[in-house]
């Protein structure tokens, strides 16, 4: 087994990248990655088509379709500047912003439709940034549920941002949903069941992720979209990864590099379409203990379940499980799991009891202790 100091071959790196390693030899070049910025580097420059070979297996080719301009912008102009001409896309609005892209809707001349256009914002086009984008884009083409927004398309702009043209939600997100039901006097039993209707649909479109072995990371209230038709979307994938063990070993040495910096984990973004930038591991309040530790190998779907467990504890009592406003005190209750302050509002709640314990093994400190997928808590809901 390796340790820190015990550095793999650059050869072993290279067939590590291009799976041609077994699965023993894989997990320990995994458990050394985690540990160590150098080899991450290297695996960096040695797996720098990975993005591309990604793309040609997708797309039969590895060049992405360009962003048709009639005249190219200069490097790094904004967006809404771009002149639409005889392109594809008409730009109309921005309708979010984030730490890492923006979005705007646009009008799609070829189809006749409304979609919204998800690109990178100027001075964010390094290569890890494209390449979490780029993944973001290719998860959510692959994954194949009502609740995960469909990617239709991914190209470049003329100055060489990727961007993804998706399909375009309209309605309001959970978090104004929840805002809403706890500023009504007294919100009766149709509101509460409408809520837990839509997070058993939640659970549904993780539990499909999951089951094709990929991981969000990032769930909250702000990233659940409910439409216009009664429609649930799981919105920002930009954190979503393949959970250990069911990824190609490609993929493992391509997240390994990207995942490796210490998670700096964000507030409480209300944007629906807002993509975190790339040291940001989830949001506080929200994330798992381990995640917000920064243990990636620690970190599958059932941190995702423990995210869960807060949507829901916002359902039920109103705030989610760690209430801090100090950020400093938020941050540690995020990585403690000390329930503590839930544990006494629940002494006055008059939540059903089930879906609390429900809520509550969710919660658990310990990822082992919670259902181990989305699965199981939408076969329990």
């Amino acid at each position: 087994m390796l340790n820190q100091t015990d550095h793999p071959e650059a050869a072993a790196l290279s067939d590590y990248a291009s799976g041609r390693l077994d699965d023993a030899r894989c997990t320990d070049i995994d458990r050394h990655l985690a540990e160590c910025d150098a080899c991450c580097d290297l695996l960096d420059r040695l797996g720098s088509g990975h993005v591309e070979e990604l793309l040609q297996s997708l797309q039969g080719e590895a060049e992405l379709p360009s962003f048709d301009a009639a005249t190219p912008p200069p490097p790094q102009q904004d967006l809404t500047e771009i002149p639409v001409g005889e392109s594809r896309y008409e730009l109309t609005a921005e309708i979010g912003a984030g730490g890492m892209g923006v979005v705007f809707e646009a009008f799609d001349r070829q189809l006749h439709r409304r979609v919204a256009i998800k690109t990178l914002k100027p001075g964010n086009n390094d290569a890890s940034m494209r390449e979490r984008f780029i993944r973001e884009a290719l998860i959510t083409g692959r994954l194949n549920h009502p609740g995960v927004p469909s990617t239709h398309e991914l190209g470049t702009l003329p100055d060489g941002r990727p961007f993804m043209a998706l399909r375009l939600v309209r309605g309001r997100n959970l978090a104004r949903w929840l805002t809403e039901h706890r500023s009504t006097p007294s919100p009766d039993a149709a509101s509460l069941n409408a809520l837990l209707s839509a997070f058993g649909r939640l659970c549904d479109c993780v539990a499909s992720a999951h089951a094709d072995g990929i991981i969000h990371r990032d769930i909250k209230p702000a990233n659940v979209m409910v439409g216009e038709f009664g429609e649930v979307q799981l919105m920002d994938w930009g954190l979503a990864r393949h959970s250990e063990g069911s990824n190609s070993q490609a993929s493992r040495s391509s997240e390994a590099a990207a995942d490796r910096s210490p998670p700096a984990p964000t507030d409480h973004p209300s944007d629906i379409y807002s993509t975190s930038n790339g040291t940001v591991m989830g949001t506080l309040g929200y994330m798992a203990p381990e995640q917000a530790r920064g243990d990636r190998r620690r970190t599958g779907p059932a941190s995702d379940v423990f995210s869960l467990g807060a949507v829901l504890c916002e359902i039920l009592t109103g705030r989610p499980p760690f209430p801090q406003a100090d950020k400093a005190e938020l941050t540690q209750a995020t990585r403690s799991g000390d329930l503590g302050e839930l544990n006494t509002r629940l002494q006055s709640s008059t939540a059903d009891r089930a879906l609390t314990a429900l809520m509550l093994r969710c919660l658990d400190a310990d990822p082992t202790l919670r259902p181990a997928t989305a699965e199981v808590v939408a076969t329990e809901f």
